[in-house]
């Protein structure tokens, strides 16, 4: 119960300064291939300064194979709200996919821009990741859902997901940009441009690895120019093509613990090319300077997401391996003297847990020898690991979960981790502006 107690201090302390950067346009100069608007960057309340965001259009008539400073600074400080002052028209606003947790919130504007005598209907993408409403099912169940191809999987699912289009892929992600394809198609239509279309596609976080699968599809698409730039993501596939996409650029800074996984043992990549550098080792008096405050990371992220193999070898070797019962992690209830109070304790469990991570357990009374009674003992996957994993990092309360002791001391030390390394300082939108500002060439 003291990790418990602990564990919740972490979370409210996290969340004080999670996406700690607050964006606000302070005023702006348009032209038909420039914006030059103030940004102000604040974390926590605590002030900060204010930065130009200069937004060239033209830039959109230029190699989408190179990467370019310009478009990813205003990929990571344009946010919804600020689409309009940058002059974007029919903007519109959707959560995409609310018929199960396969879901985003997506935002697509567009701008017709004129250059040398050519014109281009530029329509801005921006995957916002996550929906209002419950954070587990609005997203975060999603992003620990890999998926397999399997019948292990498919058996526990109940289903062989028919939306989940390319097996190589993450399957929450992939799920999601198809849907989000396919509101981008429709808006073509019935935008009905005689324009060459450019696609200018960002997010971060799981935006940004929904983001990676988006870009891949239209870089494949002859019909559109892609600019994709993606922040803070994971891997997101098993592809042996990955790095072959040349209009993707993933940046990431090394001390997030989000661009760390899934384990280095998958092989698994993000899609097209990664630009990375460390806020903790060349940025952290600038973020001072920005904010006020001094930058919080976790050290020792790596090894805490390697770490699960001092207690169950092999748990994570593989995607494959989650959804495979290992008999080295279960729980197992006190005695109880009558077999009906044991059935009882049964439902009572079960009911307590979401079906989420219901779905990746098995739940059996035991009858003991003699007259000592019956036992509910419930035998885990590692998916129901990560399912649980993720319903404490949505804000879920733990108390709500059955957490097994051979697992538990990874499971506790891997969030106060993540809450530091994986959804503070590391991952907020300011890290990654000092990034792409300050770091990157």
């Amino acid at each position: 119960m003291e990790k418990l107690r602990v564990l919740r201090i972490v979370i409210y302390a996290a969340l004080l300064f999670m996406f700690p950067a607050f964006i606000t346009s302070c005023g702006a100069q348009e032209a038909n291939n420039y914006y030059i608007g103030q940004i102000d960057s604040r974390v926590g309340g605590m002030g900060g300064v204010a930065v130009t965001l200069t937004m060239d259009y033209r830039k959109f008539f230029w190699d989408n194979t190179v990467y370019n400073q310009n478009i990813a600074k205003a990929s990571i400080l344009n946010f919804a709200e600020g689409l309009a002052s940058l002059g974007f028209a029919n903007i519109v606003r959707t959560d995409v996919g609310l018929i199960d947790n396969d879901r985003t919130g997506l935002v697509l504007g567009h701008r017709r821009v004129v250059y040398n005598g050519h014109v281009r209907e530029v329509i801005r993408v921006l995957i916002t990741g996550y929906t209002p409403g419950d954070m587990f099912e609005g997203g975060w169940s999603s992003n620990f859902d890999w998926g397999a191809d399997t019948p292990e999987y498919f058996a526990l699912t109940g289903s062989y997901h028919p939306e989940w289009t390319n097996r190589y892929n993450h399957k929450g992600f992939d799920i999601a940009a198809n849907r989000v394809i396919e509101e981008i198609k429709t808006y073509i239509e019935a935008l009905g441009s005689d324009a060459q279309i450019v696609l200018w596609i960002s997010g971060a976080s799981r935006g940004g690895q929904i983001s990676n699968l988006v870009g891949a599809y239209f870089e494949r698409c002859p019909d559109t120019i892609p600019f994709t730039y993606a922040f803070a993501s994971s891997g997101v596939t098993m592809s042996p093509t990955a790095r072959q996409y040349q209009t993707i650029f993933n940046i990431i800074n090394t001390d997030d613990m989000t661009t760390m996984m899934p384990p280095p043992e998958w092989g698994a990549a993000r899609l097209g090319t990664d630009l990375s550098a460390s806020v903790a080792a060349y940025g952290q008096e600038i973020f001072r300077r920005m904010t006020g405050s001094g930058y919080t990371y976790h050290a020792d992220a790596a090894l805490i997401l390697l770490a699960h193999e001092e207690f169950v070898p092999g748990l994570l070797s593989s995607r494959e391996s989650l959804y495979l019962f290992h008999d080295s992690i279960y729980f197992s209830s006190e005695d109880f003297l009558r077999r009906d109070s044991a059935e009882a304790e049964k439902r009572r469990l079960e009911e307590m847990l979401r079906p989420e991570i219901r779905q990746f357990l098995r739940f059996y009374i035991y009858e003991g020898d003699g007259n000592e009674g019956y036992r509910v003992v419930i035998y885990y996957t590692a998916a129901a690991v990560m399912q649980s994993l993720a319903y404490v990092l949505a804000g879920g309360n733990p108390d709500n979960l059955i957490v097994p002791d051979q697992f538990a001391g990874w499971f506790y030390d891997f969030i106060s981790a993540y809450m530091l390394g994986g959804l503070g300082h590391p991952h907020s939108v300011t890290a990654y502006y000092i990034v792409v500002r300050y770091l990157l060439p």
